[in-house]
């Protein structure tokens, strides 16, 4: 949870509720910056060098080598939810990265729960029959929240939904509960999408598998993999709009297949988790 995670100088001094902070953005010997329902604001507060090492250490419960896996992706995934990025000194290992060391900023994200806020995707996506759905939008404007109360909505209308969390951010996992309200979902922790969707498929029979954050040839090639076996994919990327994904030479295919019926394209205006336009598999607009 974000109040376990961060140093007690920074919990005096916040000026907002932290319930209200979607990220904390923290560089050494800079002011942290925060942002609050999708705008960023200086929080007036000098972040110490020595606090980014107390966050590493208390994100990986004080055993770096531990997170090293996900360190090496650039992000340290906390207990609850929470996902801080990182940057720092990459250290190499021939074509592979060793880790990360000599860390100098954070950028801390908080989840949120928002019951609800799937409804209209659910009423034009979900209703009476189950069409796949990629969720486009740039990094910041409501993916993972939307898909979030998927799992909980679709769950209840007595689907099997399994639910991939990479990295823990969808179910907010923490001590085996999970933080969040995901229904009667079916979710697998923190492994790939190439193992979870073929396993999946296998060992749990799903209607629908909902993953976040589609990456190259290796995800597409999963979701094909769980298409032809008859089952309903969500799905979300991270694109400024359509065309833009098209532009994308592992997208392209899955776009040009018809593979996904329905797209959704979130944006942060006026606040993160906007629907700005759903489309069909032929790209028309149907709202």
């Amino acid at each position: 949870m974000l109040k376990d995670i961060l140093p007690k100088e920074i919990l005096d001094n916040l000026r907002y509720k932290l319930e209200d902070v979607c990220e904390l953005r923290l560089r050494k010997d800079k002011n942290i910056v925060i942002s609050v329902m999708g705008k960023y604001v200086d929080a007036g507060i000098r972040c110490l060098p020595t606090w980014i090492d107390e966050i590493v250490l208390r994100a990986s419960r004080f055993s770096i080598y531990t997170v090293n896996e996900q360190l090496k992706a650039g992000f340290i995934a906390v207990k609850g939810g929470v996902r801080i990025g990182v940057c720092g000194e990459v250290v190499p290992d021939g074509q592979v990265i060793k880790t990360i060391k000599n860390i100098t900023s954070l950028n801390i994200r908080n989840p949120r729960e928002a019951i609800g806020c799937s409804d209209p995707v659910a009423e034009r996506c979900f209703n009476g029959r189950l069409n796949s759905t990629l969720v486009i939008s740039k990094p910041g404007a409501g993916k993972t929240t939307l898909i979030r109360d998927l799992c909980r909505s679709l769950s209840r209308k007595n689907l099997n939904v399994l639910v991939l969390d990479e990295r823990g951010e969808i179910s907010g996992e923490a001590e085996g509960r999970f933080q969040f309200d995901v229904g009667s979902s079916d979710v697998m922790l923190y492994c790939s999408k190439q193992f979870g969707f073929s396993f999946g498929v296998r060992a749990m029979r799903p209607d629908v598998i909902i993953c976040d954050e589609l990456k190259g040839e290796e995800d597409c090639g999963a979701v094909y993999e769980a298409l032809s076996c008859g089952v309903c994919v969500v799905a979300t990327i991270h694109s400024g709009g359509v065309e833009e994904l098209m532009q994308k030479r592992s997208f392209k295919g899955i776009i040009e297949s018809g593979a996904f019926k329905r797209y959704v394209l979130l944006s942060d205006e006026p606040r993160p988790g906007s629907i700005k336009a759903i489309f069909d598999e032929k790209l028309e607009t149907i709202l």
